[in-house]
């Protein structure tokens, strides 16, 4: 049965979370620990703090459920950072810091005062991908993917995504399929007709899966068997693997589409609610077996595989969903719109049954 708790009044980043008018579409967003990091259409960096003194919160009430604190005091302000010329195309989390790239062709540093310092710049291209873990930092200009301060691989076409597994290898989406660059400096192509436009890797490093124009694909590794995974609706812009499950979500149709490796295959399935709208964006809580779907309309909403409940986080409205994203902890979700709205929404453990509850409901 599911986790979440349904059956609240409105939608949830009314309740508990914080939303704000940017003026300009939302084109990315990371977390350094409990702030978040907007990529801004006009080359800013829009950094917001999820937790604050006298947010609204959540209580237990003595005959059972929770009841909702208001907030007593107001969000702190949104703190802008100029950081490119023209759009800030991406953003990711450095060692407690943010690092973008922009179509200026720089790579910047930002820190929590807002400080920028120039990593890289002035190539003649735009910075279109980024990625850090701890203090490595890997960005794709064009068709070359550089590891700042370890040299450069190049790339049958343009790189669209990039991701790290446990083991520092870096997998980088690109027409034809995706090259895997090891931390030893090695590469190794695994290639799949298509262009691949979002990727994603399983907690172990053992699947890769991406998505393209009409389906999604999934490697099984080390030994690379390639398995093609239609049904998926549509174009698959966005995956996301949850670390809980051996499953991972896919956008494209009206409902979010899970698949999960059962052993002789791929199963497929679906939550979320079921419309003309598609999902936009998808991403899965790091702790739990609960995906968070962003839509065209920009609805936003909680669903979990096997489940028919969802819990309503933002009513539609004010373009698509372009960026969503989960704290490190799931503690918080972020999410940005083409309309230029950017949000926090705080997720207590008192909005999911405890496992007791599950089992008798």
């Amino acid at each position: 049965m599911s986790a979440i708790r349904p059956g609240l009044p409105d939608p949830l980043v009314n309740l508990l979370g914080a939303r704000w008018a940017m003026g300009v579409p939302v084109l990315g967003v990371a977390w350094v620990g409990v702030t978040a990091g907007f990529a801004l259409a006009d080359g800013t960096l829009a950094v917001a703090q999820a937790q604050w003194e006298g947010a609204a919160s959540l209580q237990p009430r003595e005959e059972g459920g929770v009841q909702l604190v208001p907030a007593t005091a107001t969000p702190p302000p949104v703190m802008r950072a100029g950081v490119h010329t023209g759009p800030c195309l991406t953003v990711a989390a450095g060692d407690g810091v943010f690092i973008t790239g922009g179509i200026d062709g720089k790579l910047v540093r930002t820190g929590p005062d807002g400080t920028t310092e120039t990593l890289a710049g002035d190539t003649g291209d735009g910075v279109r991908c980024v990625v850090a873990s701890n203090d490595v930092v890997v960005y794709a200009i064009g068709t070359k993917v550089h590891r700042l301060g370890f040299g450069a691989v190049d790339l049958p076409g343009p790189a669209t995504a990039l991701s790290f597994n446990p083991a520092g290898t870096v997998a980088i989406a690109h027409p034809g399929g995706v090259t895997m660059w090891s931390a030893t400096g090695n590469t190794r192509l695994l290639p799949r007709p298509g262009a691949h436009h979002a990727l994603a890797w399983s907690a172990d490093g053992q699947h890769l899966v991406t998505g393209t124009e009409a389906q999604a694909h999934a490697w099984q590794l080390p030994a690379g068997q390639d398995m093609v995974l239609d049904g998926a609706g549509g174009a698959v812009m966005s995956v996301s693997y949850s670390n809980p499950g051996q499953f991972f979500a896919t956008s494209g149709a009206s409902r979010v589409t899970c698949w999960a490796f059962d052993g002789t295959g791929v199963a497929r399935s679906e939550c979320g609610v079921g419309s003309n709208v598609l999902v936009a964006k998808v991403a899965c809580h790091p702790r739990r077996l609960v995906i968070a779907a962003g839509y065209d309309n920009g609805a936003v909403l909680l669903c979990q595989p096997g489940s028919a409940d969802i819990l309503f986080i933002r009513a539609a409205g004010g373009g698509a969903i372009t960026t969503l994203a989960w704290s490190p902890d799931g503690a918080f979700l972020a999410f940005g719109a083409a309309g230029g709205e950017i949000g926090l929404i705080a997720f207590p453990e008192l909005l999911f049954r405890p496992a007791a509850q599950r089992e008798a409901a």
